[in-house]
């Protein structure tokens, strides 16, 4: 037997990228971990493995051509989403390096005409693409992309704001995931987007936010991402992760690899249900306990069942009537019998009266004979 839940899967953020000379500030901003979510996922008793993806590892300085290092997977049951695109290396001498990478959102792009890594799919966008300033000098990385929006593209003086995230109420309270890492800049840098993206900085931005799956600011680490399992309590019972309560549902967080274990399932129960059996039983009129022969018995009243389980039978009779009938026959005999009773007593009482008198008579008035 199989029950239903609700899931947020979030990827690890991607880092974002770095420059050949220590420094950071042309680098991209890391893309957030793709965000996908959902309900009516069917579950059964058994265990199910959970995966966290980790934000990914800015790469050390003064090295060439290595762009940012994307997020890990998060994965539940079928559901895998992909870790975020690592920012664009800053100035490497080689140009496809200084793209942002695909990932679940796209990475962004570093200065010199470097572009926004591609969106992978449901829940994630493009990174925004890198700049150079008006006297050709490398200088801004674009953002990250979001669960939300993509990633902006970076001016001559700013670097790209990260892309925001996506807002999901799953443990009961709104909260903002997978947004973009800001890019670099030497003047003004990018921003992260709302949902746990670091900012971008003049040497090396902020990291993501663990837990939201936050792309990395220019030089930074990504933000590990996030596993969330929400049931209606009563369906089932289940072990793992963090385990709060919301109203009628069971809320388990997993912000690091774990186990989802389904210890038993009670697919018929859902929010509409009632604590009251399903069957309902009605029965018209009622039956009162002082009966008299005027008493009047309706054939429509009638007592019936009905289930609503499939393949359950619906009965209809007419209970009360009988069960009226019975009564009454029950109180009519025993009053027949009482009358009986009482009138051969009052007979027979008469007649032995009648008897005496008689014969008192006749002795004092003896018959004449003719």
């Amino acid at each position: 037997m199989s029950a239903t839940v609700e899931y947020l899967v979030v990827g690890g953020g991607g880092s974002g990228g770095v420059n050949k000379d220590s420094q950071a500030y042309y680098a991209g901003g890391g893309g957030a971990g793709q965000l996908l979510s959902g309900s009516g996922h069917a579950v059964t008793v058994q265990d199910y493995s959970i995966t966290v993806g980790s934000g990914g590892t800015a790469p050390a300085g003064a090295t060439d051509d290595v762009q940012g290092d994307n997020g890990g997977n998060s994965i539940f049951d079928t559901i895998t989403s992909t870790g975020g695109g690592g920012g664009g290396h800053g100035n490497s001498t080689t140009a496809s390096y200084r793209n942002g990478k695909q990932g679940g959102s796209g990475g962004g792009g570093a200065t010199s005409s470097g572009t926004g890594g591609a969106a992978n799919g449901s829940g994630t966008n493009a990174g925004g693409n890198g700049a150079d300033d008006p006297d050709s000098v490398p200088a801004e990385g674009g953002g990250g992309g979001g669960a939300g929006a993509a990633g902006a593209n970076a001016t001559s003086t700013t670097g790209g704001n990260g892309g925001n995230g996506t807002a999901n109420s799953i443990t009961g309270a709104s909260v903002t995931y997978a947004g973009g890492g800001g890019g670099g800049s030497n003047v003004t840098p990018g921003t992260g987007g709302s949902g746990g993206g670091g900012n971008g900085g003049s040497n090396v931005g902020t990291a993501g936010t663990d837990g939201l799956g936050g792309g990395g600011g220019n030089g930074a680490d990504g933000g590990d991402g996030v596993v969330i399992l929400r049931y209606l309590a009563s369906s089932l019972t289940a072990t793992g992760g963090t385990i709060t309560t919301d109203g009628d549902y069971k809320v388990h967080k997993f912000t690091s690899n774990g186990t989802f274990s389904v210890i038993a399932t009670s697919p018929s129960a859902s929010p509409s249900s009632s604590q009251s059996p399903s069957s309902s039983f009605s029965a018209s009129p009622s039956i009162s306990e002082s009966l008299s022969p005027s008493s009047s018995i309706s054939p429509s009243s009638s007592f019936s069942a009905s289930s609503s389980p499939a393949g359950e039978t619906s009965l209809s009779i007419d209970l009360v009537q009988f069960c009226f009938l019975a009564v009454f026959t029950d109180k009519y005999d025993e009053k027949t019998t009482n009358y009986s009773d009482k009138y051969s007593a009052k007979t027979t009482n008469y007649n032995s009266k009648y008897s005496s008198q008689s014969n008192t008579y006749s002795a004092k008035y003896p018959r004449k004979r003719c």
